[in-house]
């Protein structure tokens, strides 16, 4: 497995007569459309540069958000100029160095997508440095791939597909051109793989956080994924709430309730009292060991304080005790990313 082969087995055979498809419906999964639009959120991105316009109408869907700008050749660029006139499309030939000329304006506020294009290409390489060059000002890229199957040496039964990887071969060869994904894995579908490249701009704390957000959103049930995107106007809602129920109070027109453990360590996590919040959750998971609220407050700290593999185990612990738990995992991360691109972390 080296570069010369682009990271695959030395048994798997290519399909040389491989012709790239100028279908315009790649029938693709919705995960990367879906995710460019949530990450594209987090990140504040005015627009989207796609690499190849993937599955066209679900592209054209993400422009309720963004300005779409495609990057597409030949046959299929004819088409996609045809068909959707309103995006702009710039023409770039993909089997030859890419030099793509835009306004820093719009690099610094890009999100870039690339659905299912490289498996297409007698060398993917200039596609990869294409992105490498983007990332440099833009702020995250979402690339996939169909994925190859455990033991399968090709060649691809596709007839537009050259070569299929997995993960840990994409991987390779995303760190071959300087690059490391902050999530690489499957899709919900498990028929392709996503991986989630941070740009240049983001410090180690972001890229960490980006990718354990991609893989849970990616693992999140649909119901998941849109309780989770109401969830911060869900915190805001409660937040004003609270200042309503704290005025109560204070005219005496209220009885504050006691105050629970759990509540109580919860309110030491938001005011950055560490070690307050951990002795008091201890407290609380010893009076009750299988609370998942409990065992999740104790994630959130762990990953707050850095503690990425304790984190990890517990929030995975707490979702099987409460698999709704997911979309608060999810919007934790969610603020994490924002509170790093403010720079309140």
């Amino acid at each position: 497995m080296t570069a010369n082969n682009f990271f695959l087995p030395a048994s798997y055979q290519i399909n040389a007569h491989a012709q790239r498809s100028s279908d315009l419906h790649s029938q693709s999964s919705g995960d990367p459309y879906a995710l460019a639009v949530t990450l594209a959120r987090q990140y504040e991105c005015q627009y989207v540069i796609a690499i190849g316009c993937g599955d066209a109408e679900q592209l054209l869907a993400l422009q309720s958000e963004l300005i779409i700008i495609g990057l597409e050749s030949g046959e299929k660029l004819a088409q996609c100029r045809q068909t959707y006139p309103q995006l702009l499309w710039i023409d770039i030939n993909p089997d030859a160095p890419i030099s793509v000329d835009l306004p820093e304006v719009i690099l610094n506020d890009a999100l870039i997508l690339s659905v299912n294009l490289i498996e297409q290409l007698a060398d993917p390489t200039h596609v990869l440095a294409l992105l490498h060059q983007l990332l440099q000002q833009s702020k995250v890229a979402i690339l996939t791939t169909p994925q190859r199957a455990a033991g399968d040496l090709g060649p691809p039964s596709q007839a537009n597909q050259v070569r299929l990887w997995n993960d840990d071969e994409l991987q390779h060869l995303l760190a071959s051109l300087s690059m490391r994904a902050a999530h690489c894995g499957p899709t919900t579908s498990q028929q392709s793989i996503v991986a989630v490249v941070p740009g240049q701009s983001l410090h180690a704390a972001s890229i960490r956080d980006l990718g354990t957000f991609s893989a849970l959103w990616l693992q999140a049930s649909a119901e998941q994924r849109a309780a989770s995107a109401q969830l911060e106007q869900h915190h805001l809602d409660l937040a004003k709430l609270q200042a309503e129920v704290n005025q109560r109070e204070a005219n005496g027109t209220v009885t504050a309730a006691p105050v629970s453990l759990l509540d109580s360590a919860i309110a030491d996590i938001n005011s950055a009292r560490y070690e307050e919040a951990f002795a008091t959750l201890d407290k609380a998971l010893a009076q009750e060991p299988a609370n998942a609220d409990i065992i999740f407050q104790m994630g959130r700290l762990a990953a707050i304080c850095d503690m990425h593999n304790d984190a990890q185990q517990l929030f995975y612990q707490a979702t099987l005790r409460n698999p709704e738990l997911v979309k608060d995992i999810v919007s934790f991360f969610q603020r994490q990313v924002q509170n790093a691109r403010n720079g309140t972390l």
